[in-house]
C-alpha cells in the first residue's frame, strides 16, 4: 500500500503536541462512561431509510472523487441491521459489484482485534498472565536490553518498545509462505524504548501475541481463530489463511491502487495475526453483535462479559482529555460520544470498525483502493465524522481558554515514536519530521498537518499543555517529566506519540550540509573535466597535488553514484504499485553497503593523502581553503552514511 510504504519507509511522522502523562488505570478500573448521544435539533434518527439516503449520497461522490473501485458498509444497532450495502466494484474488469454478503475485504489491522480476543480467551482460562514475561510462553527469546521484560499487556497497548520494521510485512502473491515463528525470529526488532513506557504502534508485537496464542493453545494461529471465534459466531466468510482456502464460500474483492489501474496481487501479510484477515460485511455484523452483547451471540460465547469489560478498560492515555488505548481496542471520541474499535490499512484496502457500546451500535466500512492523492484515508475519516455528526451530533466546537500553555514551548521539530532507528528505516526519519510553530495569534501550527478539507490547522489552547482544533474536534497535548520538561507529544490516536528531534538529526541542517557536500564533490569532478579539456594549456601540477586530486575525484565519483542510486530507489518506492521490501531487497541493501563502503574508504584515503601532502602543497590561499573544505564534506558524508543507516545490516528494514 502506498500509504504504508510512505508511512513506514519515508517515516511515520505523526507529530503532535500534548500534556502531562496520566498514570495508567489499574487493569480492572471501570471505563469512563460515554456521554449519551445528543438529542438536540439537527440530529437525524438512526433509521434504515435515513442511512440509505445518507450513504447513497456520500459513497458515489467518494468513489468518483478519489478513484476508488468499491466499498462495503454495514451499520447495525442491537438486533437491527440498519444498513448492509456494497458500492462500486469488487472486480472492475469483470464488472462484479460489491455484495456485503459474499465479497471478502481485507481489513488490515482490524485483524488484531481477533488476536487480542484470542489472548483474552487464554487469559480467561488461566493459561496466560498478561503481566508475565512473554518469554515464558515462547520457544525463542525476546531480548531485554533495558533489563525489563516485555509482557502481553505491553503488546496489547503497543508499548513493547520495538522500533518499526517492514521486511516481509506485505508481499504480492504468489509469495513463499513464511511460518509465524520463522518470521518472528528473523525479524525481531530492536527495543528503542523501555517496555511499558512509550506507545509506538507495533505489527511485530501483534504477531508475537499471536504466536503466544499458537504456543499456549497448541493450535496453529489460523486454526485457533477459526475454531474459537469464527465458527462459534457463524463467520463462515472469514479466514486468516493466505492464500484463501479453495472451498472458501465468499469471493475476495480485487485490490487496486486506483480503480483505473490494473488489479494488484493478493496481499500476503506477515505476521498474519497483525493483518491477514479476509472477511465480509455480513460477518463483521456478527462480530459486532457478539461484542456489544457481552461476548455472546446466538447462544455461543467467545468471552465472558467480565473479560470483555476488562478488554475494553482503558489501560493508558497520555492526557485525561484524550482517548485511551484499552487491551488492543482503542477509543475515538466525537460529539461527546465514545467509540471503541480499530482501523486497518493494507496497500489496497482501507477499513474502519467502530462500536458505540452504550447504544449497541456498530459501523464497519472497507474500501478496496488506495485512491488518488486525496487518499481513501481522508475519505474514511470524512465518512466517520459525517456519520457521527449526523446521528450523534450535532458537531460543535470544543471549548477553548483565553490563555493556556504558550505554544512557543512546543515549537520545534518532532518525529514519531513509531520509527526505525537501528535499521534501514532510519533514513526515512530524515524526511518524516514535522515542525511546530506559532502563528500571529499565538496558536499552535504543525507544518503539513491539514484538516480533511486541506486547510492548515490552527490549534487553540484548551487548558494547561492542551490544544484543540474545534472544527475537527481533535486534541493535542504535551507530556512532561517530573521536572516539567516536555518529553513527548500525543494526539487522539493513543498508540503513537512524538518526540523532539535532536538538533543534529533535523532535516534542515542535514539537507543543507548534504547538498553542500555533494555540490563540493560535483565541483571536484567539474574541475577535473576542465583540467582534462585544457590540459595542453595549463602547466602540469606537482606530484603531491596530482595524487590528492586523484583521491578527491575517486571519492566524488563514489558519492555522486550513491546519490543517483538513492534517487532511483526512492522513485521506485513511490510507485503506487510497489510492494514493501521483502527478502528480494536484501540484494539492494547489500549492493548499497558495498558502494557506500567504497565511498567511505576512498574518502578516508583522500583525507590521509591530504594530511600527508599538506606540508608540500602550494601556498595558494584558495587551494589551502578548498582542499580542507572538500575533506570536511567527505567527513560529513561518512557520518551521514552511518547515522542515517546507508550502511547497516542487510536484512534489517
Amino acid at each position: 500500500m502506498r500509504s504504508i510504504m510512505r508511512t513506514s519507509l519515508l517515516c511515520l511522522a505523526m507529530v503532535v503536541c500534548l500534556r502531562a502523562q496520566a498514570p495508567a488505570p489499574k487493569p480492572n478500573e471501570a471505563a469512563t462512561p460515554a456521554v449519551p448521544p445528543a438529542k438536540g435539533e439537527g440530529v437525524h434518527a438512526l433509521t434504515r431509510e435515513d442511512l440509505t439516503a445518507f450513504f447513497d449520497g456520500m459513497f458515489p461522490i467518494q468513489l468518483d472523487r478519489s478513484d476508488i473501485a468499491g466499498a462495503v458498509v454495514v451499520v447495525v444497532r442491537q438486533n437491527d441491521v440498519l444498513l448492509e450495502k456494497g458500492y462500486g466494484y469488487a472486480d472492475v474488469a469483470k464488472k462484479i459489484r460489491v455484495d456485503p454478503a459474499v465479497t471478502g475485504f481485507r481489513p488490515g489491522s482490524i485483524s488484531k482485534l481477533f488476536t487480542w480476543i484470542s489472548v483474552m480467551q487464554l487469559k480467561e482460562q488461566g493459561k496466560v498472565d498478561l503481566d508475565a514475561d512473554v518469554n515464558r510462553y515462547l520457544d525463542f527469546r525476546i531480548a531485554e536490553p533495558w533489563h525489563k521484560p516485555v509482557t502481553l499487556r505491553d503488546l496489547m497497548t503497543h508499548r513493547p518498545g520495538f522500533e518499526e520494521e517492514i521486511r516481509d510485512l506485505i508481499r504480492g502473491a504468489p509469495a513463499t509462505f513464511i511460518p509465524l515463528r520463522q518470521y518472528l525470529v528473523e525479524n525481531q526488532p530492536a527495543q528503542i524504548f523501555p517496555p511499558g513506557t512509550v506507545p509506538a504502534y507495533s505489527n511485530y508485537g501483534a504477531g508475537l501475541a499471536g504466536y503466544v496464542v499458537q504456543r499456549v493453545s497448541g493450535e496453529r494461529y489460523e486454526d485457533y481463530v477459526r475454531r474459537h471465534i469464527f465458527e462459534p459466531l457463524g463467520m463462515s466468510g472469514s479466514s486468516f489463511e493466505q492464500p484463501l482456502p479453495k472451498n472458501w464460500p465468499a469471493h475476495p474483492a480485487a485490490g487496486y491502487s486506483r480503480a483505473e489501474n490494473k488489479m494488484l496481487p493478493f496481499e500476503v501479510v506477515e505476521p498474519a495475526p497483525a493483518g491477514a484477515l479476509t472477511t465480509t460485511g455480513a460477518d463483521m455484523i456478527r462480530f459486532a453483535r457478539a461484542l456489544y452483547y457481552g461476548g455472546e451471540l446466538d447462544g455461543h460465547r467467545i468471552l465472558q462479559a467480565d473479560t470483555l469489560k476488562e478488554t475494553w478498560t482503558p489501560q493508558y492515555r497520555a492526557n485525561p482529555a484524550l482517548p485511551a488505548i484499552c487491551l488492543g481496542f482503542y477509543q475515538q471520541v466525537r460529539d461527546g460520544t465514545r467509540w471503541i474499535g480499530h482501523g486497518g490499512d493494507l496497500i489496497a484496502y482501507h477499513s474502519l470498525f467502530m462500536i458505540q457500546p452504550e447504544t449497541q451500535t456498530a459501523l464497519f466500512v472497507s474500501y478496496n483502493s488506495a485512491g488518488t492523492d486525496r487518499g481513501v484515508s481522508v475519505e474514511r475519516a470524512e465518512l466517520f465524522n459525517e456519520f457521527v455528526d449526523r446521528y450523534y451530533g450535532p458537531a460543535k466546537d470544543l471549548p477553548t481558554v483565553a490563555k493556556g500553555t504558550p505554544a512557543a514551548e512546543v515549537a520545534g521539530v518532532w518525529w514519531s515514536t513509531r520509527r526505525g532507528v537501528t535499521n534501514r528505516l532510519q533514513l526515512g526519519n530524515l524526511t518524516g519530521q514535522q515542525t511546530a510553530s506559532v502563528d500571529k495569534e499565538g496558536r499552535l501550527v504543525i507544518a503539513d498537518a491539514k484538516s480533511i478539507n486541506g486547510e492548515t490547522i490552527h490549534w487553540k489552547p484548551a487548558g494547561p499543555d492542551l490544544w484543540v482544533y474545534p472544527e475537527g474536534q481533535r486534541h493535542l497535548a504535551v507530556i512532561r517529566d517530573a521536572h516539567g520538561h516536555i518529553l513527548r507529544a500525543a494526539s487522539d490516536f493513543p498508540a503513537v506519540q512524538s518526540e523532539r528531534v535532536p538538533w543534529y538529526a533535523q532535516t534542515r541542517p542535514n539537507m543543507i550540509l548534504l547538498w553542500s557536500s555533494l555540490f563540493a564533490m560535483a565541483c571536484v569532478l567539474w574541475a577535473a573535466v576542465l583540467r582534462l579539456i585544457q590540459r595542453r594549456n595549463i602547466p602540469r601540477a606537482e606530484a603531491p597535488l596530482r595524487r590528492l586530486r586523484r583521491a578527491q575525484v575517486a571519492a566524488s565519483v563514489a558519492w555522486l553514484a550513491i546519490l543517483g542510486g538513492m534517487v532511483a530507489l526512492l522513485n521506485h518506492l513511490n510507485d503506487p504499485d510497489t510492494f514493501p521490501p521483502s527478502h528480494a531487497w536484501d540484494r539492494i541493501f547489500l549492493a548499497m553497503n558495498i558502494v557506500v563502503w567504497i565511498a567511505v574508504l576512498l574518502s578516508v584515503w583522500m583525507i590521509v593523502v591530504l594530511v600527508v601532502v599538506w606540508p608540500v602543497l602550494p601556498r595558494r590561499l584558495w587551494l589551502r581553503v578548498r582542499m580542507p573544505l572538500i575533506a570536511l564534506a567527505a567527513v560529513f558524508l561518512i557520518w551521514f552514511s552511518f547515522y542515517w543507516k546507508l550502511i547497516g545490516p542487510v536484512a534489517r528494514f
